[in-house]
């Protein structure tokens, strides 16, 4: 299992991921993205990827079809996501199926959303993506329900505890990087991202997981 976390500007979000990365004894290989303009990137651990700045989706994508023959599962989180439970990854893993979505339980979105999921790395292989293209940040996870849903695949893990530390959950300050991506323009911007996914691609790349 490959786990994707993009970060920026916020190293110590990704010391405590390591530090409940150790104590949940999680296997996954995680590869942390940082942009090479991030005036916090020397402040990162030495073994992060570092790369041209791009979105959420960017380095999702660029990390994802890169290693989606390495790996038969693919996950994404945010550098504000914490496991909580023990062996997390294998619980993910044995909830598995071909093509299939599985989230875990955010304790914000909870079964809602599919807000940090993990794909069969099959899907990437043949869509060439696993951001849906065109969307930055958000609805992203409104993208991959929708694959999920379509596919029949789309499984919620509830006791599988990956806790999503976010200003909304009231769990977090809101920092600029937030500010920035939740903005009310940005809002807008994402859902017409979105609908122009499953208004145009969408079902003929379906079609190439049938």
């Amino acid at each position: 299992m490959l786990v994707i976390c993009p970060s920026r500007g916020r190293p110590g979000n990704i010391d405590a991921l390591l530090e409940c990365w150790k104590l949940t004894e999680a296997d996954a290989e995680l590869v942390v993205c940082v942009d090479d303009d991030d005036p916090t990137a020397g402040d990162y651990p030495a073994d992060v990827t570092i790369g041209p700045r791009t979105t959420l989706g960017g380095w999702t994508n660029r990390v994802a079809v890169a290693r989606c023959h390495d790996h038969d599962i693919i996950g994404v989180i945010g550098d504000d996501v914490r496991p909580r439970s023990l062996h997390w990854d294998a619980e993910l893993a044995a909830a598995m199926v071909p093509f299939g979505v599985v989230y875990g339980n955010d304790l914000h979105q909870s079964e809602r959303m599919p807000t940090h999921p993990f794909l069969d790395a099959e899907i990437v292989r043949r869509l060439g993506y696993m951001a849906a293209p065109g969307i930055d940040h958000l609805y992203l996870d409104d993208a991959w329900k929708a694959i999920g849903e379509h596919l029949g695949t789309l499984t919620y893990c509830p006791n599988v505890i990956l806790e999503h530390v976010h200003p909304h959950a009231g769990k977090a300050p809101m920092d600029e990087g937030y500010r920035q991506v939740n903005a009310r323009h940005a809002y807008k911007e994402g859902k017409r991202q979105l609908a122009r996914y499953l208004s145009g691609q969408f079902e003929s790349d379906m079609a190439l997981l049938a």
